[in-house]
């Protein structure tokens, strides 16, 4: 019997640091190691690499048995792939098996076991990653929820209670460890003795005291699973200044949601905020409020073309344009652009790194450079470079983006007109 584990990916991942492997939507991966957040795997070619553990999914139980997803997406030969199925692509567009029906015995109709535990509490566990539903059976979370686990079934989904809803989730989405210690959503908690207590009789400890409230001045989407997305105009209680890290602070969202978030991101609005208060009734205001004043500064931006006063290495350089938010360099390139056109921007979120903006066709492309002092060179994905030039002369011969499903390659042309 074979005990290999297998994993499908359910998004595309390019490899960003050494060690770790680009994967493609569909593919399916070997398992090596999962016993971190980013799982060790091995590809139909034996190139072996760390990808992050919530852009795959364990095959289940059922594909295994069915042999639903075969291979790894390519034809390959069979000297190469002894050890894995072949399928066309085709066979490998597959979402989550219908969940069968539950017999008396607690078993599936189609003669799948499964355990369950109808009408108690099986355990409770902490939401590792934040999950959006595909279908309506299925249960959102959101990443530090508490899921209260009802059944567990042999395909790897569970079935749980969250937030008043019902629903089933991926169960490697969660961490089960009876070491941890949950908090519950705000709106569940009963304030009395500093302890809440649901009514199965766990006993939950209060939220973290907010230390600030804070509103975003720009859209921010998350980039790993310990960061927390927020749209323009939100709020967003901060509960705790990390000591090693102070340019990202942990923050909490509306539902519950805790990540971290860029400082220069968002802007504090309440330094002394009321415990008993809701924080959050003024988000929709909020942006409307900041509308305006951000709508100023990209109306600037496009009139000077850049910042007034340029500093640092490049600042005479055609192509530099200093400190852009992302909103204002979108701006820039869809009033004075055209495709092909770029700019090199300082990094928002990661100060002393710098950002290349393209224009595009439908939506512009903003690519992360990679500063590393040390060793004096720049990096961008899995490539280095000895200086800024080099690297912007490459992609101008090199596409910077690839799409292999539309066959869509970007380059870079020249630098956005002033």
């Amino acid at each position: 019997m074979n005990d290999d584990v297998f994993v499908v990916v359910k998004y595309d991942y390019n490899a960003q640091e050494e060690g770790e492997l680009t994967i493609k939507k569909n593919e399916r991966l070997k398992l090596i190691d999962d016993s971190k957040n980013w799982w060790k795997v091995v590809n139909e070619e034996g190139i072996v690499g760390f990808i992050p553990s919530n852009y795959v999914r364990k095959e289940s139980f059922v594909e295994k048995a069915k042999g639903t997803i075969k291979g790894f997406g390519k034809t390959k030969s069979k000297s190469k792939t002894a050890d894995f199925n072949q399928a066309s692509s085709s066979e490998l567009i597959i979402s989550r098996p219908a969940l069968a029906a539950v017999s008396g015995n607690g078993s599936f109709e189609n003669g799948f076991s499964r355990s369950v535990k109808v009408g108690g509490v099986m355990s409770q566990a902490v939401a590792k990653y934040s999950y959006e539903p595909q279908r309506e059976d299925e249960l959102r979370l959101c990443k530090g929820d508490v899921v209260t686990v009802l059944e567990k079934s042999s395909d790897g989904w569970w079935k749980g209670k969250c937030r008043e809803q019902m629903g089933w989730f991926p169960s490697n989405y969660i961490d089960e460890s009876p070491s941890n210690t949950f908090s519950t959503p705000k709106t569940n908690i009963e304030i009395g003795n500093g302890l809440n207590k649901p009514q199965n009789g766990l006993i939950m400890l209060p939220l973290q005291r907010v230390l600030e409230v804070v509103v975003a001045l720009y859209s921010f989407e998350a980039q790993n699973a310990e960061e927390l997305s927020f749209y323009k105009g939100e709020r967003l209680e901060i509960i705790d200044h990390p000591a090693h890290d102070p340019e990202w602070w942990k923050a909490r969202n509306e539902k519950g949601c805790t990540g971290l978030v860029p400082t220069n991101y968002i802007e504090v609005v309440d330094s002394n905020p009321d415990p008993n208060v809701n924080h959050f009734v003024s988000s929709v205001s909020e942006r409307r409020l900041k509308a305006p004043s951000s709508n100023n500064g990209i109306t600037s931006a496009i009139r000077n073309g850049s910042n007034s006063r340029l500093t640092g290495p490049y600042a005479n350089q055609p192509w530099y344009y200093g400190r852009l938010s992302r909103d204002e360099t979108d701006a820039l390139l869809n009033a004075r652009g055209v495709n092909g056109d770029y700019l090199v921007r300082d990094s928002e979120s990661n100060p002393g790194d710098y950002s290349i903006s393209l224009k595009a066709a439908g939506r512009n492309k903003h690519f992360w450079v990679q500063v590393d002092t040390t060793n004096k060179s720049f990096k961008i994905g899995t490539r280095t470079f000895i200086t800024m030039d080099d690297l912007l002369k490459h992609y101008m011969a090199s596409p910077i983006y690839t799409n292999d499903k539309t066959n869509e390659r970007l380059f870079l042309i020249k630098p956005l007109p002033r």
